[in-house]
């Protein structure tokens, strides 16, 4: 007999786990997307763990990936670590790696000319989760990613296969099959997507584990202030040909119907941080096609530097974000969070060799 099981986010809504529960032996939920920021929980996470614990199902947890470079792997590790601490997935931990709404292709990381680092990013992550104590931990994707993506031989851990029509799993590498992304669960309001586990034997085992204790990192701070990394400030009137709803918006936001407005706000760490007439919506530099006034990028009086300020440098190298960075010139990786947000930074704006970054004392 099949072990059959449903994956879940918020986009199910509230589930009722009493009428599911008879009619599935696993679940995989889904914990959030991203970096380690709150904004990006899954809002349904801690209800939906909280509730297979109560009826007695086991469970894996996963989160949808957009790191873009090996600063947001890590970050996306913490994430994960975070919002399971307390909680028992003892089924393991998957990292969904697609381009579902192109967010990668859109930032100049095209998965088909960037496959090796997008293996490097969930070897990343693994190995963090691993780090921290859990065992079964595993990649999600499709036959295309895993094929001609993803080094799959260089991923040693689990495999979870969404391959949705056949009648039977076409692979024998995989530990888990996504066979229906338009599955109808009694319980669930919306389309559901179905799975199977395909190795009853790891299965009855991982089922009775426990999760390691360990200490997660705290969330980054979403900071309400101007993030000198933006090319635009305050007052600053720009023209832009898309518009988003909100600042943390992954859609493909919108054709604007007026193409230019002035900035009233910017949010730092956030996907288009730019808020156009107290209202309008967000913009970013990605979708911003000019200005009309003073110069981009000039910092207002208030945030520049003391150059009298007794403060050690190093000067970023080919190759290195913010973990590689603290790595070599603090001596720990870890202290990556604290040297961005010295540099009044996000961990996801870029570094450019040659660039020059305080040291934390």
């Amino acid at each position: 007999m099949s072990i059959r099981g449903v994956d879940i986010s918020d986009n199910n809504g509230t589930l009722n786990w009493d009428i599911i529960k008879e009619q599935i032996d696993f679940a995989i939920i889904r914990v959030g997307y991203g970096s380690n920021y709150e904004s990006q929980d899954d809002k349904q996470a801690v209800r939906n763990m909280q509730e297979l614990e109560r009826i007695g199902k086991p469970y894996a947890v996963y989160l949808y990936s957009y790191a873009l470079n090996e600063d947001e792997a890590h970050s996306e590790a913490a994430h994960i670590l975070r919002m399971i601490a307390g909680y028992n997935p003892a089924l393991g931990i998957y990292l969904d790696m697609e381009d579902a709404d192109g967010y990668k292709v859109r930032n100049n990381k095209d998965p088909r000319t960037n496959g090796e680092a997008y293996t490097r990013y969930c070897q990343i992550v693994m190995d963090d989760l691993k780090a921290a104590g859990f065992e079964v931990v595993g990649t999600y994707a499709n036959p295309d990613w895993f094929s001609n993506i993803l080094d799959r031989e260089a991923l040693t851990d689990k495999k979870w296969l969404a391959i949705w029509g056949p009648d039977n799993c076409p692979v024998d590498w995989a530990e888990i099959w996504q066979d229906s992304a338009d599955g109808c669960i009694d319980g669930s309001s919306a389309r559901t997507d179905t799975d199977i586990y395909m190795n009853e034997e790891t299965f009855n085992t991982y089922a009775k584990a426990n999760t390691p204790e360990y200490e997660p990192e705290e969330p980054i701070p979403e900071r309400d202030i101007e993030d000198v990394g933006t090319m635009y400030h305050e007052g600053n009137h720009v023209c832009y040909n898309r518009i988003y709803y909100t600042a943390g918006d992954w859609t493909d936001g919108a054709t604007p119907y007026y193409t230019d407005g002035v900035i009233t706000h910017v949010y730092k760490g956030t996907r288009h941080p730019y808020l156009i007439g107290d209202g309008t919506g967000f913009v970013d530099d990605n979708c911003i096609t000019g200005h009309y006034d003073d110069e981009p990028n000039e910092t207002p009086p208030e945030e520049q530097e003391d150059e009298t300020e007794d403060v050690t440098y190093t000067t970023v190298e080919t190759g290195e974000g913010f973990w590689q960075v603290a790595e070599r010139a603090l001596g720990d990786g870890t202290r990556y969070l604290e040297l961005a947000e010295f540099n009044d930074m996000d961990i996801s704006t870029p570094l450019y060799a040659g660039m020059e970054l305080k040291l934390p004392n």
